[in-house]
């Protein structure tokens, strides 16, 4: 005998964690690009950090030389060619790591998953400049992990506040300090003064100090810049975050690397790889080549971007209106703009605007901060094209911030 029932019409519910997590500015607005370049029309993309420069032929001719005749699992901590790579990456910068002080993670995202899953408890507290990668906040609500935003200014070139300013923010559940250097979105780098004071408070505090140093190298004006991991007395406290995406033009790899003598941690992070059993295999192959690239590799690839960052902020600074802040590294420029919503003058840039079917794409900067409203007037400007397309873009934002000030006092155009 059959029993039929009756269907109840609901919506399955998800998680609470994943309802609070907000889509990406950095992505959110695809599907509407898609829909419009299917109309015919086209984009500069001024809202990802994705470089434009060639990966490393190196990279591909070590995977085309892979000679098995099946893609194996890696071991969970990464493959032995790829960490002594590493190794070898660190110790052109005159640091030392053991072959158990290096984790290859599939790209810096994981790393900084894993460091921030082993060293924080729910509602566990972590101090980040601001503003920061909005994504790194994502990370933190999947783990309950509350962040707090240390205010930096344009007016100081985004550079931290004074120690006593930063220890105002830290409770008996502050963990960790968890910043970029070079700073993304702002391109800060952090100088000798700040990077001795970051040490003071971590040991002071019992703090971790977990750095995303993925830009290495990528420095301009001759600024002096060093890795974390060389600060003397603090194996028990930083962790370095390092990846193949940024300096070798190598995103879509997602290989990474957490770097950390505190080998407790170390062994803990271990657990949580194991678990994701390995990062892929024939990208660790290809990222080996990738790290043993001679650093003037990344010399070169910085003063290509130092050319491009001087077109964008000299172009900026001609636009009424703008206000930018000379980024010292990485290749972003965070933008002052005279809307009071960023957020609606880049979904107008994608639905309304163009010169001849052709537009630009920027990121809003509002959720790059703990309260929105630091950043709703600003927008984060990659630049990733080389400088005839850089050019022709720029000319298009001087275009839409001309028209959309109109549009904001109800002229059409």
């Amino acid at each position: 005998m059959s029993i039929k029932i009756k269907k109840m019409w609901c919506i399955m519910q998800v998680s609470k964690r994943v309802l609070q997590l907000k889509d990406s500015p950095l992505r959110k607005l695809t599907p509407l690009i898609e829909a419009k370049k299917k109309e015919g029309k086209t984009f500069i993309h001024f809202n990802i950090g994705q470089p434009d420069l060639e990966t490393p032929q190196c990279f591909f001719d070590a995977i085309q030389n892979f000679k098995g005749n099946n893609v194996p699992y890696a071991p969970s901590l990464g493959i032995p060619p790829l960490i002594e790579a590493i190794q070898g990456y660190f110790k052109h910068q005159g640091i030392s790591f053991k072959s158990n002080e290096i984790i290859v993670t599939t790209g810096s995202s994981e790393a900084i998953f894993f460091v921030m899953n082993a060293i924080c408890d729910p509602f566990d507290e972590v101090l980040i400049p601001e503003p920061y990668y909005v994504n790194t906040v994502s990370f933190m609500k999947q783990l309950d992990v509350v962040v707090k935003g240390i205010p930096t200014y344009a007016s100081d070139r985004y550079h931290l506040p004074s120690m006593q300013d930063i220890e105002t923010h830290i409770t008996p559940r502050t963990k960790a300090m968890l910043l970029t250097h070079p700073n993304n979105p702002t391109g800060t780098v952090y100088s000798e003064y700040e990077m001795e004071m970051l040490k003071e408070i971590a040991i002071k505090h019992h703090l971790y100090l977990v750095v995303d140093e993925v830009y290495t190298g990528i420095v301009y004006d001759q600024i002096p810049s060093r890795s974390f991991a060389s600060l003397e007395d603090l194996d028990d406290h930083v962790v370095i975050i390092d990846s193949v995406s940024k300096r070798y033009s190598s995103c879509g790899a997602r290989i990474g690397a957490i770097a950390s003598r505190n080998h407790n941690l170390m062994k803990e992070i271990g657990k949580l790889a194991q678990a994701r059993l390995s990062a892929p295999t024939l990208e660790q192959i290809g990222a080996v080549a990738l790290y043993n690239i001679a650093p003037s590799f990344i010399k070169k690839t910085a003063e290509i971007y130092e050319c491009r960052r001087n077109v964008m902020v000299n172009a900026l600074k001609d636009i009424e209106g703008i206000h930018v802040s000379v980024p010292e590294g990485a290749f972003y420029c965070l933008v002052d703009t005279p809307f009071h919503s960023a957020e609606a003058f880049a979904l107008w840039c994608v639905e309304h605007f163009h010169v001849n079917h052709e537009s630009i794409v920027v990121a809003p900067a509002q959720d790059f901060y703990s309260n929105p409203k630091s950043g709703a007037h600003q927008i984060r400007l990659a630049f990733v094209h080389d400088v005839v397309v850089l050019e022709k873009g720029l000319n298009l934002l001087k275009e839409a911030i001309k028209q959309y000030t109109f549009v904001q006092k109800g002229i059409n155009v």
